[in-house]
């Protein structure tokens, strides 16, 4: 079934609508998670809940970022809808977009990756390939499976030969839950494609910074985890560009 212009246009408004609430929801969700800890820290330590807390959140996001993302949110689920037409694929590939879109954001922002959006992407990918929208229900599990065990290995691997830690426990369960949308297959290429757009990020801020760039500096992966696992499992949507899937 093709689809119209006029549909086109109204799917890149529903995702305008969808871009501001994900600018809500990363302005929002750090805060309620750092008072959560820092209560139960309270709590722990015996001090007093009327002290107030050490953290302070008063840095809302420009009025042009907020107008960004909002219009990337639109582009993209635009792109979704050309993929895969109007069905219940491009339904759910959409959801998975706008929670990578904002995990993106709130690792950047914050070095975060909350579980209350990733675990519940890992489940839906399950759940949603079990019907076999993109891969079989196999493909899924062992995706999710390998995703996980992967980067957990390559973590205690680094942190055995150098004492250091190199990735979050939040990029386990990201990788985890694009295996579980995508399949096991198509991990190799997500990761390393991930590892080429980190690379190059850092090497262009490093190149155009003023500032200089320490070693310890740490750089959130889960935006280019993200990208990767979105571009990779939409090609291999199409197995003239992406045959191994």
């Amino acid at each position: 079934m093709s689809v119209s212009l006029a549909c086109f246009a109204g799917v890149f408004v529903f995702g305008v609508f969808a871009g501001a609430v994900i600018n809500e929801v990363v302005a929002r969700l750090p805060p309620y998670m750092y008072r959560q800890w820092e209560g139960m820290a309270r709590e722990i330590l015996g001090l007093s809940a009327d002290q107030q807390p050490q953290s302070s959140f008063n840095n809302p996001h420009s009025t042009t970022r907020r107008t960004l993302v909002a219009i990337v949110c639109g582009l993209l689920t635009v792109g979704v809808i050309h993929q895969f037409e109007l069905s219940m694929e491009s339904l759910a590939f959409i959801v998975l977009t706008w929670a990578l879109l904002a995990l993106s954001l709130i690792d950047a922002d914050h070095k975060l990756l909350p579980d209350a959006i990733v675990l519940p992407l890992v489940w839906g990918g399950l759940i949603v390939n079990n019907f076999g929208f993109y891969t079989t229900s196999s493909a899924a599990l062992w995706g999710a499976i390998g995703g996980y065990m992967s980067l957990w290995s390559v973590y205690w691997l680094f942190h055995l030969v150098t004492g250091k830690v190199a990735i979050g426990h939040g990029d386990f369960k990201l990788v985890s839950a694009i295996g579980a949308w995508g399949g096991w297959q198509i991990l190799p290429v997500t990761v390393f494609l991930a590892a080429l757009l980190g690379v190059l990020a850092y090497t262009l801020k490093w190149l155009l910074s003023v500032r200089s760039t320490t070693a310890s500096t740490m750089v959130p992966f889960g935006p280019y985890l993200s990208a990767a696992g979105w571009i990779v499992m939409l090609y291999s949507m199409n197995r003239t560009l992406f045959p191994f899937a």
